[in-house]
């Protein structure tokens, strides 16, 4: 009897040494790791900004004050000076690959317009980053988002009459932060 219930022993402590964590044979399973790696693009448009047709009496400065939004110049002093034709704040349509993208623009300090007729006399257009849209910009999550650009055009006193214009070199710079 002490035999059979040995054996008993035995058996059942086999069986709860088999159903234990660990002692069923391993079983292997496999994973696969995919990724799709695309470049990451930026574009934009150019802009052009455009003071209009001024009418000065005398020095003054006219600004573009786009830092909020589109917007049209204004002289600083009223009197002496009047703008007939409106120009407004350049447009920089900005697209990217990437929803929610953040871009640092850089403005030029300054950017020189001269005169179309001789191309020695110039004005000078400042105060780009303070009177534009304020960087980082959020793109939105199309990937999109727009950049307006003023400044400051100052006008000297006896400021010759003619068109004047940049050669169009100057940049600004639009990068993935």
């Amino acid at each position: 009897m002490k035999k059979r219930m040995f054996c008993r022993y035995i058996v059942l402590a086999a069986a709860l040494l088999m159903s234990m964590p660990g002692s069923a044979p391993a079983v292997d399973s496999t994973i696969t790791v995919n990724a799709v790696i695309q470049q990451a693009s930026l574009t934009v448009s150019n802009a052009t900004v455009d003071f209009g047709t001024i009418i000065s009496a005398g020095a003054d400065t006219v600004i573009i004050d786009a830092s909020a939004g589109a917007a049209q110049p204004v002289a600083t002093t009223g009197a002496l000076t009047n703008i007939t034709v409106a120009g407004s704040s350049g447009t920089i349509n900005v697209t990217s690959t990437v929803p929610n993208a953040i871009v640092d623009i850089t403005y030029p300090a300054s950017i020189v317009i001269d005169d179309d007729t001789t191309g020695l006399i110039t004005m000078t257009v400042d105060q780009i980053a303070t009177y534009s849209t304020p960087t980082p910009l959020t793109l939105d999550g199309a990937g999109s988002g727009t950049i307006y650009v003023g400044g400051r055009l100052s006008i000297s006193a006896g400021q010759t009459a003619d068109t004047y214009a940049s050669g169009g070199a100057d940049v600004i710079a639009v990068n993935y932060q």
